[in-house]
């Protein structure tokens, strides 16, 4: 009986709560939920992330690296030397006469210009060198040399010439002949029709019977006479038309056989200045990009370099620079301080 007694004064407590905890109690809890919220957006974890930076520029040096190994034949710039784009700066060892190829490789590419304008007769006219020390072009060069002395055979002194300028001269002769033809052929209808009015004199007097058959025959076997050379006429003609049409293709034949000939010499052409611009590539360093150049070490001539080895920086000047970093992905769901 006591134990129920104490039971209901516990209830009693519990069930009745200090009123001070409704009114303050959970706007306390709200309050302190808000300060740790509120502190959280200005207190960051203190996870610190490494990464390596590289340093860019927007127009960065460039570096000049040799793609065959020998010597250094000669040395065409100094330190700080100001360059340009594509300026030579260095010849590297090779079997060929660098002057000879540098400067048969620049009088190739303007008779390549002078074509792309169809200055036919420049190539017509071109002297070929010999007696060339090419080295590695060499071969190339005697493919290019025999379709250039093919080329030049057919367009200036060869057969194909003379023979296109005797057809051009029967064409003409044709075509005077024809002209002849014309005019004999228009003299011969107007005689026609002067005896064909004659005829027609005739007629009706024979139907008149004022001359005999016998006479009238006659007048008739005189007009069918004129027509005669009218028909032969014609038939010249077309035989002068035919004979032309054979001239012209003809004419046509010799500049196809022609065209073929500067086609083939055109190929070799191509071939020849892209064999010296590689060979170029690969035995004369040139500059990339304008700037000054900077030596990688010590460079010197008669010097030995391998393939690959770094020669010559170039730089532009330039003063702008970035920053590239990667940073590793890990923890994404915090929130951190990245350096």
């Amino acid at each position: 009986m006591q134990q129920k007694t104490h039971s209901e004064d516990i209830r009693d407590i519990i069930s009745t709560p200090p009123s001070w905890l409704l009114r303050w109690g959970i706007t306390s809890v709200l309050l302190v939920l808000f300060i740790v919220v509120l502190t959280s957006t200005f207190i960051h974890y203190p996870d610190v992330v490494r990464a390596s930076v590289r340093i860019n520029a927007l127009n960065a040096p460039r570096t000049i690296v040799s793609k065959v190994s020998g010597n250094v034949v000669k040395l065409l710039v100094w330190e700080n030397k100001l360059v340009t784009t594509g300026q030579e700066l260095a010849l590297m060892e090779s079997t060929a006469n660098h002057s000879q190829v540098l400067g048969l490789l620049r009088q190739m590419q303007l008779l390549r210009e002078k074509h792309v304008m169809n200055a036919n007769e420049d190539l017509a006219a071109l002297e070929a060198p010999v007696y060339l020390q090419l080295g590695e072009l060499q071969s190339a060069y005697q493919a290019f040399y025999q379709s250039y002395l093919s080329y030049r055979a057919a367009a200036v002194s060869g057969i194909y010439p003379k023979r296109r300028s005797y057809i051009q001269q029967d064409i003409s002769n044709i075509k005077a002949q024809r002209e002849q033809l014309l005019l004999q052929q228009t003299l011969q209808e107007q005689e026609y029709t002067l005896a064909e009015k004659e005829f027609g004199r005739y007629k009706a007097l024979a139907e008149k019977q004022v001359i005999s058959p016998a006479e009238f025959q006659q007048q008739q076997a005189a007009l069918l006479a004129k027509q005669y050379p009218i028909q032969q006429t014609k038939s010249t003609l077309l035989t002068n038309e035919s004979a032309y049409v054979s001239k012209t293709k003809e004419l046509a034949e010799v500049d196809n056989q022609i065209a073929e000939e500067k086609s083939k010499f055109i190929h070799a052409l191509n071939s020849l200045i892209s064999d010296a611009e590689h060979w170029k590539s690969q035995y004369v360093l040139t500059a990339r990009q304008s700037g000054k150049v900077a030596f990688v070490g010590i460079i010197q001539e008669n010097q030995y370099i391998n393939a690959g080895q770094e020669v010559f920086y170039i730089n532009p000047g330039s003063t702008d620079f970035f920053g590239e970093v990667n940073i590793p992905q890990y923890n994404m769901g915090e929130d951190k301080r990245r350096a």
